[in-house]
């Protein structure tokens, strides 16, 4: 006996209009984006899921749905015009949606609307989640806190090799006025798209393992739509450029707000020539502080060579002065010496000779006293005269050797040996490109040499 019994295109056709009949239109649903394509006739295939609150690894829900190409032209737009952002994957969204069942594609969902305003909403409270994050690991200041190295003048730069931010930066450091050295390594990173916020992360990764060549890292991109920015507001990223060793400086060519990344970094700046003129005028001000610094070194040597010289001479007349008096004394003791020897002599023409030889012993004593006493002053005073003239030019030696050396610091040679190098024009100094004008001849000295060059 045959059983009862239906097509499966007819069952599935019954279905469909079971679940048309029963399921409303136009639903409203929150969801997460996991997939999105949009083929080349303008339809937006997704597929839409809900994730466990406990543990997101694991869905408790999941279903395909379209937005057809008329309306995907209409909705698209008007949502990144509200968020700022690209429709993507990983984003939640709240959509209207209308059942639809087909027997060989099966069941899927018709979206007919997207309210913007709740994917906003997600979005600031997820960046606000990575901030709080970020302070309560107490790692938002790690980076604002290091100072930039003197000079800074290696630079490692993430950045992807073709992007046109790139190629500005490095013509703006090698075409610098002031003629500033820069040695600058790229490590290549996508700087855009999903994959962007780890690429960034294996670029940090590479620049941290050879660190000690560097004094500052860059990360630059150049303009691009602000729904690419989503990947720079990313956990991970402002994490690892948060605790990084080195200053960073960020140029990610956005003008309307800071990422996260932007905010944990030690400098952000708007695009990637600012970033270069930022690290032009690091270098201009260590150049300035140099330039100061050498001339107070050349005025204190100066003073101090002039303050030792005066209080040399000074000394030197001191000990002179006690000399002549050392030897006035030793002159008035010999004259005394000699009074008392011509009335001896007229005491023994005159007297006995018990009291004759009395007075010659007492003469004799008198004289030999005399001239030892007279000795002993002129031979003290000798000592103490080259004692402490010995000292004194041993000290003042010191000094001026001491002098010296801070001079021999502070020359042009070693400033040169440092990266620097002096541009001249009619053989006086160029401190400032308003001087200049086109066709005026300059000679720049380097470390090893001369050149010339005309201003364009």
């Amino acid at each position: 006996m045959d059983k009862e019994s239906m097509s499966l295109s007819g069952y599935l056709e019954l279905v469909g209009r079971a679940i048309a009949n029963s399921v409303p239109d136009n639903v409203w649903i929150r969801a997460e984006i996991s997939e999105l394509r949009v083929n080349a006739n303008g339809h937006c295939y997704l597929t839409l899921v809900e994730k466990n609150p406990a543990d997101q690894r694991m869905m408790t829900a999941k279903v395909s749905a379209i937005i057809w190409a008329s309306r995907y032209r209409m909705l698209a737009p008007m949502f990144e015009e509200y968020t700022m952002q690209r429709l993507s994957a990983g984003m939640s969204v709240l959509v209207s949606v209308v059942p639809n069942f087909h027997e060989v594609y099966g069941f899927s969902l018709n979206i007919v609307d997207i309210d913007a305003t709740f994917t906003l909403g997600d979005l600031a409270r997820k960046r606000m989640d990575t901030i709080q994050h970020l302070h309560d690991d107490g790692i938002w200041d790690m980076n604002h806190d290091l100072p930039f190295p003197v000079p800074a003048n290696r630079v490692a730069i993430i950045s992807s090799a073709s992007a046109a931010g790139y190629g500005d930066f490095v013509n703006q450091l090698e075409g610098n006025p002031q003629g500033f050295v820069f040695y600058t390594h790229l490590f290549p990173a996508i700087m855009q798209g999903d994959n962007a916020a780890q690429s960034v992360i294996d670029a940090l990764d590479q620049v941290y393992a050879c660190s000690s060549l560097f004094d500052v890292v860059v990360i630059i991109r150049g303009g691009g739509a602000t729904t690419d920015m989503l990947a720079f507001d990313d956990y991970e990223l402002a994490a690892s450029c948060a605790q990084f060793p080195l200053p960073i400086v960020t140029g990610i060519g956005h003008t309307r707000d800071e990422s996260v990344l932007d905010m944990v970094a030690k400098a952000p700046v708007k695009t990637p020539t600012a970033v270069a003129e930022f690290l032009i005028g690091l270098m201009a001000d260590e150049a300035a502080a140099l330039d100061d610094l050498g001339s107070r070194l050349t005025v204190a040597a100066s003073a101090l060579l002039n303050n030792e010289r005066d209080r040399v001479t000074a000394d030197a007349d001191a000990l002179r002065t006690q000399v002549m008096l050392r030897l006035k004394d030793a002159e008035s003791e010999m004259r005394q010496a000699q009074l008392g020897l011509a009335n001896a002599a007229r005491n023994l023409m005159t007297g006995s000779g018990a009291a004759v030889r009395l007075q010659t012993v007492r003469l004799r004593q008198a004289v030999e006293l005399a001239l030892t006493n007279a000795r002993n002053v002129t031979d003290n005073a000798s000592a103490r005269l080259r004692q402490v003239t010995e000292t004194r030019l041993h000290a003042e030696t010191d000094r001026l050797d001491n002098a010296a050396k801070m001079v021999r610091m502070a020359s042009p040679e070693r400033v040169l040996r440092r990266g620097f190098s002096i541009t001249r024009l009619n053989g006086k100094a160029v401190r400032s490109a308003g001087e200049l004008k086109p066709g005026d001849v300059l000679s720049s000295t380097f470390v090893d040499g001369q050149r010339e060059s005309v201003v364009r």
